[in-house]
């Protein structure tokens, strides 16, 4: 062997290294390919996905989507027009359009937006390492993979997979922009924070979002060009997408704001619940049904002590997530405006606007909720595999829970009104207290379905629900019928059966998840 050359000295190598008596760690483990623990995060992900995909019936905004999306292309494009329409999202709902034409099976219906949550953790993976390099990327990827909100919408037949997915991979764009400044990179932005717009008006806060991610990303020789640049891009998307805009103030002044909800008050308390949502879903803590009927926050701490534990121990790391950004501006140039502003974009919004706040209405800044934490982690130094452990047990922890406690699970409407086929009183007619009716509707083809009203308690009967409306007076003439309740936040089911006491009984009470099913007979 020749000889060596260290600094100025000229030594010459042995011929053979001397022997420690350790066993080099790449001896001891096979060298693993650089694409297999990513493969294994996005094998993980799908699994998460795909388990009991289709098992749970359609639940009501699924119910509006595919009604909205099955007739012809035509009728879809016709959403558009003011006097027809009810919805500005139209490309989520060309996408559901095709798919209905292969299929209307539960499964089919959800395998899409599947697909795209899966995506939406590979593209994480790419934006992290950009961001902060493969280690970090890893673990945010992972993160997203079990996140439990991040699994419920992507097994859900809404939109809000599809413009995460949008989100993360806009930013993906703007970042490789940021570095490369090339064309391609351009058009990719370009193109998907267009198809962000057209998947979702709220997209519009995400415009916001990105051009302060512009003005904070740091210096790398043409920060001025690159600014203007995204500025003059980001004003073109927002022409580009004016149907969308003038459709949603159309439907606003129309009174059928798709960001109305269910009517109640937008306070500063669902800021730090927006948090537990983002780490634990909704499959831990208060149920929908519990949130429904606004329990105080000493109530939901006293109520659910878990929501405690998550705040312990995802406050700190989210924390340090945040500390971080000081040796990482570039992660605080994108997480900032994406995690913290487009959440509160959103909130302000709603608080002017009096609209109701939802968590799915900031269900696109997950994703980067996820890099966050795992920055977080990454801060913890030899602590590290302890953070990621904590954070994966509790992750899984609220998602056996979806799978092992029924009350956390969609309305079975569904099984609901196959009990009624089967039953000797499948002919008689059924009347539907709550907000389960749309799915009722949808599942009840041959049964003799009625909008039940004349309880009292702030009846709305809503437009888009084609069905025959029945007063409780002419009810009470009726020897059989069957009363199906679901989703009755404001009590009306009580109050009906209250007033029926005197003449009916109830001769049969069957339960499902999240509905009552009462075979009501005269005395």
């Amino acid at each position: 062997m020749g000889p060596v050359r260290e600094g100025h000295l000229m030594t010459k190598a042995p011929a053979h290294a001397p022997s420690s008596g350790r066993v080099e760690r790449s001896e001891r483990f096979p060298r693993w390919p650089a694409w297999l623990p990513l493969a294994l995060i996005l094998a993980l992900a799908a699994g998460l996905r795909f388990y009991r995909l289709g098992a749970e019936n359609l639940w009501i905004d699924e119910v509006f989507s595919v009604r909205q999306a099955a007739p012809a292309l035509e009728g879809v494009a016709g959403y558009w027009d003011l006097d027809r329409q009810t919805t500005s999202r139209p490309l989520s709902l060309v996408l559901l359009h095709y798919v209905l034409a292969l299929g209307n099976s539960e499964f089919l219906m959800r395998l899409p937006y599947a697909i795209m949550s899966i995506l939406d953790v590979g593209a994480l993976f790419l934006l992290s390492r950009e961001l902060a390099g493969r280690r970090v990327a890893l673990r945010a990827s992972l993160f997203l993979a079990v996140l439990p909100l991040h699994v419920w919408y992507g097994q859900e037949v809404r939109w809000y997979a599809q413009w995460a997915l949008l989100t993360t991979v806009s930013f993906l764009a703007l970042v490789r922009l940021w570095k490369t400044g090339r064309k391609r990179w351009w058009v990719a932005h370009d193109v998907t924070l267009l198809l962000a717009l057209y998947t979702y008006v709220v997209s519009l806060h995400l415009l916001i979002a990105q051009v302060f991610t512009a003005w904070l990303l740091p210096d790398r020789g043409a920060r001025a060009s690159f600014r203007r640049k995204v500025v003059v891009m980001t004003v073109l998307a927002a022409i580009l997408a004016l149907p969308v805009f003038i459709v949603a103030l159309g439907l606003r002044a129309a009174g059928m704001d798709e960001m109305v909800g269910t009517p109640r008050t937008t306070t500063l308390v669902v800021l730090p619940y927006l948090f537990f949502t983002y780490v634990a879903g909704y499959t831990i803590g208060p149920t929908l049904a519990e949130l429904h009927n606004l329990p105080s926050p000493v109530t939901l701490l006293t109520g659910f002590p878990e929501i405690v534990l998550y705040y312990v121990v995802f406050m700190p790391i989210a924390a340090l997530g945040l500390w971080s950004f000081r040796r990482r501006p570039e992660c605080g140039a994108v997480l900032g405006p994406w995690v913290m502003g487009l959440p509160l974009l959103v909130f302000a919004s709603a608080l002017i606007g009096g609209q109701t706040f939802n968590v799915r209405y900031t269900f696109a800044a997950v994703p980067g909720f996820a890099l966050l934490l795992s920055l977080g982690v990454e801060s913890l130094g030899r602590w590290r595999r302890a953070g990621t452990a904590a954070a994966l047990a509790l992750f899984a922890l609220s998602l056996v829970n979806l799978h092992t406690n029924d009350a956390y699970n969609k309305e079975d409407i569904r099984g609901a009104l196959r009990h009624v086929r089967a039953s000797p009183f499948g002919d008689e007619p059924v009347a539907v207290v709550g907000q389960g009716l749309a799915a009722a509707v949808y599942y009840g083809e041959g049964l003799d379905l009625e909008v039940l009203i004349g309880c009292g308690g702030g009846e709305r009967v809503g437009e888009k629900i084609q069905a025959p409306v029945v007063h409780l007076n002419d009810l009470q003439s009726e020897p059989v019928f069957w009363l199906m309740v679901s989703r009755d936040w404001k009590d009306r089911a009580d109050r009906c059966a209250d007033r029926l006491a005197a003449t009916h009984q109830v001769g049969e009470r069957s339960s499902f998840t999240g509905v009552d099913l009462l075979l009501i007979q005269r005395r």
